[in-house]
């Protein structure tokens, strides 16, 4: 007969809730034996006595008010803490172990931890005595993990015998072993993540609000029972501030109060999640003032974004806890779209090994028959279409800005709650001009207009005679008397003689800057691309109108160059921030854009400090910037103003 291996057992168990116990027949008739076999059930759910009004079995419910330890091990998730005893028993009743010792490890594929070590020198098991350890672990990682434990000891010396022989002869007396318990950590959650950025016109025009980033998260449970979030919140990265969508004031607080108790919108009915349904959580993300330039700058093509981790509280239908903390959540910036090759994807090695392609026939003109009455076909070099009669004869200016200057407009003020329609109001704008500066000098002067832009009208016919005149609005008599002949102009626009008339100016008109005269001549005031190409949204034409000059000069703007930094260069680019008003009048209620607008550039020079600035340099004109749309409105009639009032 082959003696035991060993003098000590291990055996391991894992903690967790015990669940509610399930009757194995649910379902029984009104039979007395029957009756009587379920009442006599240990996990029976029947009293004695019948309920009033109901019959005296149970019907189609299978849980008991008992509860059971679980069966198997179980799955076992991330985040969750795994809870284990390890016991040591002495099987042998009459001898006893010196001297054990119990190592407990946590094991994955990149860390070992040590859980608990106990007994050690002196510590002595007699017969039927037992060594046990509770340890409690929580799982941050996924995929395999194992939970290895070392046993140590030494026998007496009169069983050397009686069990295997030792693992070293030159102590008889010591004996080890170690035992491995490998498990699978799953993901609880699927968390999923989809960032907007603003694409409204009035958002865009604002500076607090175009640098806003809504972050769409969905939360999915991949776990085979339900959970109940305890706590989510959204942990921000540096240089963010972090506003939570997804609570909701207590009813009966104080709104201005600052420890004002909130609650999800996940509450009530909806406060459980059961196996694999999905809920999706909202936080808008701003970033802290210094951390927003005074020039917005577009991020680079590919760069990477870092928003901040998501940290999940939860409990199960027993109430065990688990915790998650996502990864970095972050915003990808897409790269541009690279332009489709015209060599199908068969042909594309060949190109590329340098195989010459296969030379093509020639082609050959078949002659024709004698007396036949067809023609050889004769390919004539057609010639080009007539263009269509454009507004002016001389090109418009280049529209793709420079790198060298850049402009960026926000709207400073709308009068949204006092719009009524027939009735003229001011939008307040900010204009902000970003521009490289030579070595040479120290400041920089350039002179910008502001032109205000409408669709194309359609050519007239040839048989008519188109008459330029200048643009108005169509308002009534009283009204164009009251708000545009006699308005008067405002700081920085030119006045009613001097303005640029909407209708494309003659060749070689002048236009005054300063006092002094420039040749030239502005662009016409009409969008660049049509309204059917899908480049512009060209706003509702008619229902919002300008006042007063279509075009204003912004007076000359000084770029100056910024302090450089105690240890940094010299810096190349200044900033210089103008501000300007403009009016407008409704002619139609509801729902209405405004625009659009445009800059234009009809100066530039480079100064030094006290240099005085009395003309600017004689350089082509160019189109910084267009926009369709710089602002979106909601227009209320009078007669509903006069009934709120």
């Amino acid at each position: 007969m082959e003696a035991p291996s060993h003098l000590l057992s291990l055996k391991v168990m894992r903690l967790s809730r015990p669940s509610l116990a399930t009757s194995s027949q649910p379902f029984f008739t009104h039979s007395p034996s029957f009756s009587a076999h379920s009442t006599a059930s240990v996990l029976s759910l029947q009293g004695k006595s019948p309920l009033p009004g109901y019959p005296k079995t149970l019907r189609d419910f299978s849980l008991s008010p008992l509860l059971t330890l679980p069966e198997a091990f179980g799955a076992i998730h991330l985040g969750e803490t795994f809870s284990s005893i390890i016991c040591v028993n002495n099987d042998a009743p009459e001898a006893a172990a010196e001297h054990v010792s119990m190592r407990i490890e946590m094991q994955t594929a990149t860390t070992k931890v040590l859980l608990k070590e106990v007994g050690g020198q002196g510590n002595t098991l007699l017969g039927s005595q037992m060594l046990d350890a509770v340890v409690h672990h929580e799982i941050k990682e996924l995929g395999q993990h194992v939970l290895a434990c070392a046993i140590s000891y030494h026998i007496p010396p009169s069983m050397r015998g009686s069990f295997a022989s030792p693992e070293d002869p030159s102590n008889p007396t010591l004996r080890s072993f170690r035992k491995y318990y490998k498990f699978v950590v799953t993901n609880p959650l699927s968390v999923k993540t989809k960032v907007h950025t603003p694409k409204s016109p009035s958002a865009l025009m604002s500076k607090s609000e175009r640098e806003k980033i809504f972050l769409e998260i969905h939360v999915q449970n991949m776990t085979q029972g339900p959970m109940w979030f305890d706590r989510m919140s959204f942990e921000r990265f540096e240089g963010w501030e972090v506003e939570d969508k997804n609570v909701l004031p207590v009813s009966g607080s104080v709104n201005n109060d600052p420890k004002l108790e909130q609650r999800s919108v996940f509450s009530g009915p909806t406060a459980v999640l059961q196996p694999q349904d999905m809920r999706q959580y909202l936080y808008v993300l701003t970033p802290t003032p210094p951390s927003v330039p005074s020039f917005p700058v577009p991020p680079a093509p590919g760069s990477v974004i870092n928003l901040g981790r998501l940290d999940i509280w939860w409990r199960t239908a027993f109430g065990e806890p688990g915790r998650l903390t996502t990864s970095m959540l972050t915003r990808r910036i897409p790269l541009p779209p690279q332009p489709a090759s015209a060599i199908p994807s068969h042909l594309q090695q060949r190109v590329n090994a340098g195989v010459p392609p296969r030379p093509h026939s020639p082609q050959i003109q078949p002659p024709s028959r004698p007396g036949s009455p067809f023609k050889p076909r004769v390919t004539q070099a057609s010639s080009p279409l007539p263009q269509s009669p454009g507004l002016s004869s001389q090109p418009l200016p280049p529209q793709v800005a420079r790198q060298d200057l850049e402009v960026d407009l926000v709207v400073r003020h709308v009068p949204r709650d006092e719009i009524q329609l027939d009735t003229p109001f001011t939008m307040k704008f900010a204009l902000t001009v970003s521009g490289t500066l030579s070595l040479r000098f120290k400041h920089r002067v350039v002179f910008l207009v502001v032109q205000h832009l409408r669709p194309n009208p359609s050519p007239p016919p040839p048989s008519l005679v188109a008459i330029s005149e200048p643009f108005m609005p169509n308002l009534p008599a009283a009204m164009l008397s009251a708000s545009s002949l006699s308005m008067s102009p405002r700081a920085g626009s030119l006045s009613l003689g001097d303005r640029f008339t909407a209708h494309s100016p003659e060749p070689g008109s002048r236009f005054i800057i300063d006092g002094h005269p420039k040749d030239g001549s502005l662009p016409p005031p009409f969008f660049a691309t049509s309204s059917g190409d899908g480049n512009h949204a060209i706003p509702h034409e008619g229902n919002v109108v300008s006042l007063g000059s279509s075009t204003i000069n912004l007076g000359p703007l000084r770029i100056t160059r910024p302090p450089p930094s105690p240890h940094g260069p010299m810096p190349l680019r200044g900033e210089a921030t103008t501000e300007f008003e403009l009016d407008y009048i409704p002619l139609k209620a509801g729902f209405s854009t405004i625009g659009g607008l445009r800059v234009i550039q009809v100066g530039d020079a480079e100064v030094d400090d006290g240099d005085a600035v009395d003309r600017a340099d004689e350089k082509e004109m160019r189109v910084l910037k267009e926009w369709d749309v710089i602002g979106e409105v909601w227009i209320q009639a009078a007669s509903s103003l006069a009934l709120e009032s």
